[in-house]
């Protein structure tokens, strides 16, 4: 913890199997045990595309659509907690709580450098479609927004295509989007970010660098997205579909 003001503690208190889902903070934390047994597992932030997190618009966001026992990567560390033991959880890292018995833990949130650094990332303003399109794919990748599709948006297609119009017309989702008026943006605003995610990269540290800076960049273009289609899920859900 990096010992700053705004840092925070929580107790929990949980019957046997008691279980908090697989998902990350953007605040850097330390679990301590205070009674019974937990096993906490922990995964690396690049495993976020096979944890399949859900949408940031979601009331789940952050956290994992995998039933963690069946579906995951082997994790970084799978460790029980017993009195006195204390775990830490740097921001952005999946992390998976089971009460092995009644339990209870403290734990302290603080705010993380990495956090700080993806917040100067998503302050950005949003781009025109088009521009904003081609600054995504330099930023991740030609295959980046296929991605953010597969593992975010393809398992709950269903849900989202029935509140899509059945009316005949046109879809909103078929209809080309139209960025909300922003400032000028200047040609250096990719290079800008890309300076920025470097900070990102830094502040998480070598082992979780690119993880991190993925994870911020999917959030960034869902937010981007999110405004081109007025904060219609469904709509963006099937127009980054059909885009990728």
């Amino acid at each position: 913890v990096d010992g700053e003001r705004g840092a925070y503690a929580s107790i929990w208190i949980g019957s046997e199997c008691a279980t908090t889902q697989a998902h990350y903070d953007v605040a850097d934390n330390v679990l301590c045990q205070a009674s019974g047994a937990k096993r906490v597992r922990l995964w690396n932030p690049r495993d976020h595309w096979s944890m399949r997190v859900f949408p940031d618009a979601h009331p789940r966001a952050r956290k994992a659509q995998i039933d963690v026992d069946r579906d995951s990567t082997s994790p970084f560390l799978d460790v029980v907690l017993q009195p006195g033991d204390a775990v830490r959880i740097p921001a952005f890292w999946f992390h998976h709580c089971e009460a092995l018995e009644s339990s209870a833990s403290l734990n302290v949130f603080a705010p993380s450098r990495a956090a700080r650094a993806a917040a100067a990332v998503l302050g950005s303003s949003i781009p025109p479609l088009d521009r904003g399109l081609d600054m995504i794919r330099a930023l991740g990748g030609a295959g980046f927004l296929r991605r953010i599709y597969v593992s975010r948006y393809e398992p709950l297609m269903a849900a989202y295509e029935a509140l899509l119009d059945e009316d005949g017309e046109a879809s909103p989702s078929r209809q080309r989007p139209v960025a909300p008026t922003q400032r000028h943006l200047e040609e250096d605003d990719t290079e800008r970010l890309s300076r920025l995610l470097s900070l990102c990269r830094e502040a998480a540290g070598a082992e979780a660098a690119e993880g991190v800076a993925e994870i911020t960049v999917a959030h960034l273009v869902e937010l981007w997205g999110m405004h081109w289609h007025s904060h219609n899920t469904p709509s963006f859900a099937t127009w980054l579909r059909d885009l990728t």
